[in-house]
């Protein structure tokens, strides 16, 4: 708070009345009755001009209170949008650090899907065969292990053979057998129809269907193709695996790679572009307050 001026206009006025009494104590009885009058008259008018300038200190003074009051509570909101300011940009920094990351595991599944593709073409003719025949199909990118409880789990991507956006899964798996260790490998599903396919798009396929395939030097025999609209292909670090095993496997979509929850840059721009005006607006309050509080003490001098 800006310290108070206390102008003692009062005490100066009094000084000034008994200087002027005892100048002229001597010459009073000198002085005419119009004289005395008008001696009076101007030591009065004295008075209440100090009075009145009292009570316009006292005025300035509360102003000056209330600017500062207010310069205050504009500095206080100004540090208060800042902090908004700055938090928002890092939830919204944060949101596309997610988003990119999530972009950049899409391309990796998509990826992944491509070249696994590619492998069990190159290793299994038949195989392509199908996948000319079938509606859409799936890659996951699966993890199985266990000693005694075994289980398995991924991520992957369906898509419609000629089109359609990419669908993003995931898969899991549990049961009770003999494992040995951790074994990676790629599920590849095939799907006959649209029907088939968006019953499993959908999480609705519960993986009760038993598909084989073979490879190496046993083949895949030509009759055999979809069982009840799937065929499954398994393949390991290895090669193509001669069964794939798809009952008791459970799929679902994903939320988080299937949501698009986008904050761009420009919107973040955009967003930091706001709270400077916000912050440039209170600025300009705390100046114009400083100017007046700069103008009162003018008048006060």
């Amino acid at each position: 708070m800006m310290r108070k001026r206390s102008i003692g206009y009062g005490a100066l006025a009094a000084a000034v009345f008994l200087a002027c009494s005892v100048g002229n104590a001597q010459q009073q009885e000198e002085l005419t009755e119009a004289e005395r009058a008008e001696v009076e008259r101007q030591t009065e008018e004295l008075r209440q001009r100090t009075e009145q300038l009292e009570r316009q200190t006292e005025q300035l003074d509360a102003q000056t209170d209330e600017l500062e009051e207010q310069n205050e509570a504009s500095a206080e909101r100004s540090e208060e949008l800042a902090e908004e300011r700055t938090e928002r940009a890092e939830e919204q920094a944060e949101d596309i650090a997610d988003e990119r990351e999530l972009e950049q595991r899409r391309a990796e599944l998509i990826e992944t899907a491509e070249q696994t593709l590619d492998e069990l073409f190159a290793q299994d003719p038949n195989a392509e065969r199908l996948y000319e025949e079938a509606y859409g199909y799936a890659v996951f990118d699966t993890t199985k292990g266990g000693l005694i409880v075994t289980g398995a789990g991924g991520t992957g991507v369906a898509m419609e053979k000629d089109g359609g956006e990419p669908v993003f899964m995931h898969l899991g798996q549990a049961g009770i057998g003999l494992g040995a260790g951790v074994e990676n490998y790629r599920l590849v599903l095939m799907f006959e129809d649209q029907p088939t396919y968006e019953q499993f798009v959908a999480g609705q396929w519960d993986g009760s269907v038993s598909a084989q395939a073979s490879a190496g030097e046993e083949g895949v025999a030509a009759e055999e193709q979809f069982v009840e609209g799937i065929r499954a292909f398994r393949l390991t670090d290895a090669g193509l695996m001669a069964q794939a095993d798809v009952s008791g496997i459970r799929f679902w979509r994903s939320e988080e790679l299937n949501e698009t929850q986008v904050a761009e840059a420009d919107d973040v721009d955009a967003d930091l572009d706001a709270g400077d005006r916000a912050e440039r607006t209170i600025d300009r309050a705390g100046d114009e307050a400083e100017e007046a509080i700069d103008e009162a003490e003018d008048a006060l001098e």
